[in-house]
């Protein structure tokens, strides 16, 4: 069961700010950043909220030095760096916390069950969780997290968070580049889709870049687990307490989750741990079969998109393309690919259990 916790925030801010923030040309002028970010913060927690917030810059911090090689040696030290610049901006009565997560404190059950438990102490005595990727002991592409908004993101649904912030060093999410003439803000998205993250990928982007696409691919993560995420200017981290007063401020991502629908606690830890970078399509019987919670089968798959193994948690989306659904699948991507092609679908293989189901 998840801890119970009151209304709790995720703030992630990106290394460039942090950088520049701490280290940068003009160092006094924006540590007024740093110094704004913890000030609101520290505001926020006494007023009853709880914040977590996941910092990035390490890595960066570790390479200024010019001693160490490798990323890990560079992260052991820039988090030392880091962790210690950071408490200088913090009021003295704000009490803060150091946590550095691996993929495996999410994947491994216990682990994430735990995880659970003492950010649930943490919260509840008022302290504010400093979250980074424990990149010292991380292997790119094996066992780490795809970058800190996916991190920000995997932890509010850990947690059961309200909302999630993306902080960015532009104003929002953009219909192009915003330096481009006719470049227009958006400021509501009900639906972070295939075509809005085609759109910011890639050379030539219409979307904003820096970072933008992984924002968005870690809202839809945030978004499809009922999470509001919104993606602001990072040098302004005053308005966080502006949008929370129902202000608007740079993009928001509007929670997907269709009303009724309440996350339990496995559901979240598959969300969170499971998550693969496939989509299934299905045909229209198929989709309003799996409205209604029942298994899926074979035969009612019309497409595979990107790449998933047994176990890992796809998107489900009916045959117009809405995601109706996250599925727990049964067979790897290759395999039911493969089973698409052959002349009569094996009507009885289950490529998602009911069990293994979270409509969105």
């Amino acid at each position: 069961m998840l801890p119970a916790m009151k209304s709790l925030i995720v703030i992630k801010i990106g290394s460039r700010i942090v950088l520049e923030s701490l280290f940068g040309t003009s160092v006094d002028e924006a540590n007024e950043v740093i110094r704004n970010l913890f000030v609101t913060v520290h505001a926020l927690v006494q007023s009853g909220q709880q914040v977590v917030l996941v910092v990035s810059g390490a890595v960066g911090t570790g390479k200024r030095e010019g001693v160490l090689e490798t990323i890990q040696a560079q992260a052991a030290r820039g988090q030392f760096i880091l962790t210690t610049k950071l408490a200088t901006f913090a009021p003295e009565d704000m009490r803060l916390a150091l946590l550095l997560l691996s993929r495996e404190d999410i994947v491994n059950r216990k682990r994430y069950l735990s995880l659970q438990e003492t950010f649930a102490e943490l919260l509840g005595a008022g302290v504010v969780p400093i979250v980074n990727e424990n990149d010292a002991t991380t292997i790119k592409g094996q066992n780490d997290f795809p970058d800190n908004d996916h991190l920000a993101a995997i932890l509010s649904i850990t947690l059961g968070a309200s909302r999630v912030f993306l902080l960015t060093d532009v104003d929002g999410v953009y219909s192009r580049h915003p330096k481009e003439i006719g470049a227009e803000l958006y400021t509501e998205i009900a639906n972070v889709n295939k075509e809005l993250l085609q759109a910011a990928s890639g050379k030539g982007s219409t979307i904003s870049r820096g970072g933008m696409l992984g924002k968005l691919q870690a809202a839809r993560l945030a978004t499809a687990a009922g999470i509001t995420t919104h993606i602001i200017n990072g040098n302004l981290p005053e308005r966080i307490a502006s949008i929370l007063k129902g202000e608007q401020f740079g993009t928001t991502c509007l929670p997907r989750t269709h009303s009724g629908v309440e996350l339990n606690n496995r559901d979240r830890w598959l969300m969170s741990a499971k998550a693969g970078s496939g989509t299934i399509q299905l045909d229209k019987g198929a989709g309003a079969a799996v409205r209604m919670r029942k298994s899926l089968l074979a035969v009612g798959v019309q497409k595979v998109y990107g790449s998933f193994t047994a176990g890992d948690c796809v998107e489900i989306v009916d045959h117009m393309k809405e995601t109706i659904a996250i599925g727990l699948v049964n067979q790897g991507g290759d395999a039911l690919s493969a089973m698409l092609t052959q002349t009569e679908k094996p009507y009885g293989v289950e490529i998602v259990h009911a069990d293994n189901l979270i409509l969105i």
